[in-house]
């Protein structure tokens, strides 16, 4: 704003009148001159340009009324307390305009009493007023907010020292060495938080300082159990600073680490097959490593892939099944399955899992535990149950079938004699005593519960000694017969019995064969037990029977009487000895494997 001073004042009075109107009307700030009754007697071209006023709207009227009313008492006290002094006079207020609206007027007054008037020059600051007010209720806002917000705030000087801090800060760091935050304004950084016990910090404070770029870390407390997040945020005129206790996300975050990791341990290291799944289609998105083990496939071959692109179910009517208890209920609870590995193996699993979320996806958290063996060795505590009946029942009626029937045996063979004509007759019936008395025979086999004659023997010797009888029965059926004997090991057996379990499984094997097929007897050492093993080329087990071997009168065999393999679990249960079973549609193998002699 332009002074009016001693010069000013003998330059005016110096000047004609002329020239003091030519120099006021080229004047961009306003002019005005009013008497001691505020009546306007001079105005110049600025007040038509600035308030919208002609000249003779303004000459003549009294300068009050054109004054805010809420400005106006002030105004005229500034005035008339200061007419007598004549002295320069700084004021502001607001001018009415023509069109009804306000403006910020800022004013460099001096009155004249010899004259009876007041010299006014006065400058629109309109705009800068408003950006002050607009500055201020923006600084009114930030404070509200800086005092409102849940982290502690302050900035720091170019010196270091505190321009502004809010309450939080105040009251979680120094709720018992200061009252206010008043109390922090204008002391040092450096005196309220000393170099040596912050060391980590003023590192961090000066190099976002020296660098300019905003810097964030996280700190546990040097006095408390608390972590705080800070945030310092430079300027060329100092530092801003945020701190927020994140105490509770740092433990969360602990314990969220710790329950990741205890579910990644549990998923991996299950002794039963896991999987995460996404839904709907199932699509593999982890596995752990019980299912490589058991299935066969790399963790790679399972990814992005479903049960039904990797064929892992047996029975596909039994996928839809559970997959549709899966869409309605969102999980399912040991049920059984069927799967198949990669190399074709079957593996009976209880099935439970449920639906979960991970990373906002829908997935499905599967379990499936591996009940292949229970099932055999439940299936075998069936079997024995019914062998041990049958057992039972062979030894009670055995005999006192046996014994009628030898004697009709000889009666027929003394009638044969005397009816020549009708010897074709007797010789049929003859034979057919004698294929039941076989069967009677097998069957009462059944009921024995342990070998006679044990003594150690090579079951390689065994099988050495057999095979020209094996030999040409195999050629009699036009079919061949090849020995893979690998065994030195000793077991404890009999002899009789254990030719005849040799003997059965090579007979089935042969006639489950279709002609020019080859069957294999081999024999080798397996850890702890020597096995025998049987293998064919015929066209496999059908599972129906498969669930039932061992068990008298189970045959696929029209001509069968299902005691052979019956005797052959008989014979290898008293020789402590275990039958298994591996078939496909390629062929079967039998594998007994009997404890190696101590």
């Amino acid at each position: 704003m332009r002074n009016l001073g001693k010069k000013d004042n003998q330059l005016l009075k110096s000047m004609k009148m002329s020239e003091l109107e030519r120099f006021l009307n080229l004047s961009l700030d306003i002019f005005i001159v009013f008497d001691f009754e505020w009546m306007i007697i001079t105005i110049n071209p600025s007040v038509e340009r600035i308030f919208g006023y002609s000249l003779e709207e303004v000459i003549g009227k009294n300068g009050k009324d054109f004054i805010h009313p809420d400005d106006k008492d002030k105004a005229i006290a500034i005035i008339e307390s200061n007419i007598d002094q004549s002295k320069q006079i700084y004021s502001s207020n607001r001018i009415l305009c023509k069109d009804g609206s306000y403006k910020w007027v800022e004013w460099n007054s001096i009155p004249f009493v010899s004259e009876n008037r007041v010299f006014a020059v006065g400058r629109d600051v309109t705009e800068k007023v408003l950006l002050e007010q607009k500055l201020k209720g923006s600084l009114e806002k930030t404070k509200q907010i800086l005092e409102g917000i849940s982290e502690t705030y302050y900035s720091i000087d170019e010196k270091w020292r505190f321009e502004y801090v809010n309450q939080n800060f105040v009251d979680k760091y120094f709720p018992h060495r200061y009252k206010s935050k008043n109390d922090l304004i204008g002391l040092s950084l450096l005196d309220v938080f000393p170099v040596n016990v912050y060391p980590d910090v003023y590192s961090k404070v000066e190099e976002t300082i020296r660098e300019q770029k905003p810097t964030k870390f996280i700190r546990k407390s040097t006095y408390r159990d608390k972590w705080y997040e800070m945030h310092l945020v430079p300027s060329n005129i100092g530092l801003t600073v945020f701190s927020q206790d994140v105490t509770e996300h740092i433990k969360l975050t602990e314990q969220l680490r710790q329950s990741e990791e205890s579910f990644i341990k549990a998923f991996h290291f299950s002794p039963t097959m896991v999987s995460l799944a996404e839904m709907p289609e199932r699509r593999f998105m982890d596995v752990n490593q019980k299912w490589i083990e058991l299935l066969g496939y790399t963790q790679e071959e399972f990814k992005g892939r479903t049960p039904l692109e990797l064929n892992l179910y047996v029975n596909p009517k039994e996928y839809e099944e559970v997959t549709d208890k899966i869409n309605k209920s969102g999980h399912i609870s040991n049920e059984r399955v069927l799967l198949r590995s990669k190399q074709g193996k079957e593996i009976i699993c209880l099935f439970s899992g449920v639906t979960i979320d991970v990373k906002r996806k829908k997935c499905f958290l599967a379990n499936f535990v591996d009940i292949t063996d229970y099932y055999k060795l439940e299936t075998e505590l069936l079997r024995l149950e019914r062998m041990n009946l049958i057992g039972q029942l062979a030894a009670g009626l055995g005999h006192e079938i046996r014994n009628p029937l030898q004697t009709v045996r000889g009666f027929l063979q003394l009638l044969e004699n005397k009816y020549q004509t009708e010897r074709e007759y007797f010789d049929l019936m003859i034979a057919e005593l004698d294929r039941a008395n076989y069967i009677i025979t097998e069957f009462l086999s059944l009921s024995k519960s342990k070998s006679d004659n044990l003594k150690s023997l090579l079951i390689d010797d065994i099988v050495t000694h057999l095979f020209p009888l094996i030999q040409s029965k195999a050629f009699l059926e036009e079919k061949d017969v090849k020995l893979e004997l690998d065994n030195s090991t000793s077991i404890f057996g009999d002899e009789k019995e254990l030719k005849q379990l040799i003997l059965n499984l090579v007979r089935n094997g042969i006639e489950a064969m279709k002609l020019g097929k080859i069957l294999t007897i081999k024999t080798f050492t397996k850890g702890e037990h020597v096995v025998l093993a049987v293998v064919d080329q015929g066209a496999g087990i059908a599972p129906e029977i498969l669930s039932k071997l061992g068990t008298p009168f189970v045959t696929s065999r029209a001509d069968g009487t299902g005691l052979g393999l019956a005797v052959c679990y008989s014979i290898a249960e008293r020789h402590n000895a275990k039958i298994e079973v591996d078939t496909s549609p390629e062929g079967t193998t039998f594998f007994v494997k009997f404890p190696i002699v101590n």
